[in-house]
């Protein structure tokens, strides 16, 4: 007996919903914490963002398992959305991580806010094509103006996330740092790299699954950090702010 013609593309599915679970429950994570520094705020944003990114991910690879590709571009246009949205709050969290900076911080997120409102609104106005559907799932291509602007907003924060990870590890083996607190910048690095190469297409067939459980594997990073930061400010004796 032939096996279902979706049934790659409902396990693509599968593994994204859990995935999207996993972002939501690592944001919720973060923005419950009382007492936390303004960039905690941030990083929890980002990570929200980020887990509505891969819910509208969930419900366009089900609508492509089951063949209705009107409602997978539909939500393709959502993930692009969210994907923008998530680099607001990315780009304050690192600024201030980086330079200890609130101003710097806040002049980085109205600039991205700028970025995104154009991004997104050249997602719209230009539209997508579908550039490849095999049985594991459907990808759809941005127009090549958007895909620039895309790559204009990602170079900056993986060269900052680049060197917030070096500061942390170089940190580590010196002794002054704990590993993890390493792990915090290593996640956002890694969910980087791996969506960069989603974003531009080089993905396709059984790999889908792969990278989709190297981006769990990033949320699950994060989450350490965060479980291992509130437990030591919950043991510390002075009233830090809890902050990674």
């Amino acid at each position: 007996m032939e096996s279902l013609p979706y049934t790659g593309r409902l396990l693509n599915a599968i593994v994204v919903l859990v995935v999207t679970l996993s972002a939501f429950s690592l944001s919720f994570s973060i923005l419950r914490i009382k007492k936390s520094a303004e960039k905690i705020q941030y990083f929890g944003f980002f990570w929200l963002a980020t887990a509505f990114l891969w819910l509208s991910s969930t419900f366009r690879n089900t609508a492509s398992a089951f063949g209705a590709l009107h409602i997978d571009e539909f939500f393709f246009y959502w993930t692009q959305i969210f994907l923008f949205i998530s680099g607001v709050f990315l780009a304050p969290y690192l600024i201030e991580k980086i330079f200890k900076n609130q101003t710097y911080s806040r002049i980085a997120l109205y600039i991205y806010c700028i970025l995104a409102a154009i991004s997104i609104g050249m997602v719209l106005r230009f539209g997508i094509s579908i550039k490849s559907a095999d049985s594991y799932g459907t990808e759809y291509g941005i127009d090549p103006y958007a895909q620039k602007m895309f790559l204009f907003i990602i170079a900056p924060l993986l060269l900052l996330t680049f060197f917030n990870s070096l500061t942390h590890i170089i940190k580590y083996f010196l002794h002054t740092e704990r590993f993890y607190e390493t792990m915090a910048p290593l996640s956002i690095l890694l969910y980087l790299l791996v969506g960069l190469l989603d974003e531009v297409g080089v993905t396709g067939g059984w790999s889908l699954i792969i990278f989709r459980l190297i981006f769990l594997a990033s949320f699950l990073m994060a989450y350490t950090a965060v479980l291992q930061e509130e437990e030591a400010a919950r043991e510390s004796t002075k009233g830090e702010v809890f902050e990674i």
